[in-house]
């Protein structure tokens, strides 16, 4: 009895040398050494493999509106089990049926595509999956943030079949738990999203050339520090940067760079020394400072490209509005007018002047046309231009700028 007790603690002491050491289980390919586990062969890969849910594809069988709606383009009924874009169109293809994608989820997204022509692209709980091209097979790993449901969207003359395979990833299967540090010596790759439950995410300060927060298809455009100050590149090139070395704190541009506002294209910039300008291109401007309950006063311009005609004068198709406070009727002649050798600048019907000097008829020649300004408007009128000898072609050209102030009453 003695001996075979001694052997069974024999057997448990081997197994338990062998295969855990320091509550490690060390198996081929795997060695430990101290404390440090290391692969025996250089150069292997580790996986950790999660569990998958149910497939959420439909079968690829079925008339468009069975298990496949799909739009203009794609062959119907589906046929030799694949989704097939035959045809000109831009339809997409989607599963006819809600496949309860899960706001949050990560979803292994395995694609098998054979494109001939062009491209397909696809969407998939929201998010923008890989292009779809060739017939290399693509996985892709997608975390929902919305429960919208694969769509496929070609090119109108995109042309190939595909099939598209996606399982949710289970809930803390596949997970790797590191208590101490975790040191990763080389670029690492992630395919769904990173979330900091705690701390700080720290980043080396960066340069403008290589931020140190960028982006994939513009590896020099993103953010840096410079200091304590935050600093946004834009291919390679210091754009703006946050600034406290002023009393409190501001958003500082470079010498010559430019702040948008939305599709307005409003330019806000340092346009000469020591000048704030507002410019929109080559557009005309303006200001308003609100007051209350709808009020406002307004600074603007409005430009006119006038042909003279082969008439005593010529007006403007745009008007000076009601009570505009006029500060200046500037001209510029931009092609020659022929046959007279000046002309003047007036209001068409109160015949205020604005020329401060009769104006020269060749190109090139101007005036500020602040005569008579600032000059407080009645009625809207129009502005005339009088040469002092009728054309004889309607041949020349003067560009108008009309520059005033407008106040506006309350709404209430």
């Amino acid at each position: 009895m003695k001996k075979i007790l001694s052997l069974f603690t024999g057997i448990l002491f081997l197994i338990s040398t062998s295969l855990y050491a320091s509550d490690w289980r060390i198996e081929s390919p795997w060695t430990k050494s101290g404390t440090t586990i290391s692969q025996s062969t250089p150069g292997d890969n580790v996986n950790i493999n999660a569990t998958f849910g149910a497939e959420l594809s439909p079968a690829y069988t079925g008339a468009s509106g069975v298990n496949w709606t799909l739009g203009a383009g794609w062959e119907t009924p589906i046929a030799g089990g694949v989704l097939n874009k035959n045809v000109d169109g831009v339809g997409t293809a989607t599963p006819t049926g809600a496949t309860a994608i899960v706001v949050g989820v990560t979803y292994k997204v395995v694609i098998t595509p054979n494109i001939t022509v062009e491209t397909f692209s696809y969407t998939l709980g929201g998010v923008l999956g890989s292009s779809i091209v060739g017939a290399s097979v693509i996985i892709d790993y997608i975390t929902a943030i919305t429960t919208g449901n694969l769509i496929i969207t070609p090119t109108n003359l995109s042309r190939g079949t595909v099939t598209v395979s996606w399982k949710a990833l289970t809930n803390v299967t596949g997970d790797l738990t590191v208590e101490g540090n975790l040191n990763i010596r080389s670029p690492s790759t992630f395919d769904s999203q990173i979330t900091l439950r705690k701390g700080q995410l720290l980043l080396p300060n960066g340069t403008a050339p290589a931020p140190s927060l960028a982006f994939t298809n513009a590896p020099n455009s993103g953010f840096y520090a410079i200091g304590d100050l935050v600093a946004m590149t834009v291919g390679g090139v210091l754009i703006m940067y946050a600034d406290n070395s002023l009393p409190g704190y501001a958003l500082t541009l470079p010498a010559n760079n430019w702040l948008t506002w939305g599709g307005d294209t409003i330019l806000l910039r340092d346009g000469a020394a020591n000048t704030l300008a507002l410019r929109n291109g080559n557009n005309d401007q303006k200001q308003r400072w609100y007051g209350a309950n709808g009020s406002y006063f307004q600074i603007a311009t409005q430009s006119e490209l006038l042909t003279i005609a082969a008439a005593p004068s010529t007006p403007t198709t745009m008007s000076i509005p009601a009570n505009a406070i006029v500060r200046g009727v500037a001209v510029y002649v931009v092609t020659v007018i022929p046959t007279a050798a000046t002309f003047t600048v007036t209001g068409t019907t109160s015949a205020t002047v604005f020329n401060t000097v009769a104006v020269g008829v060749a190109a090139g020649s101007n005036d500020v046309g602040t005569q008579n300004t600032p000059y407080k408007n009645g009625a809207a009128q129009t502005i005339t231009i009088t040469p002092n000898v009728q054309p004889a072609a309607a041949t020349g050209q003067v560009r108008i700028v009309l520059m005033y102030e407008i106040p506006s009453a309350p709404t209430s």
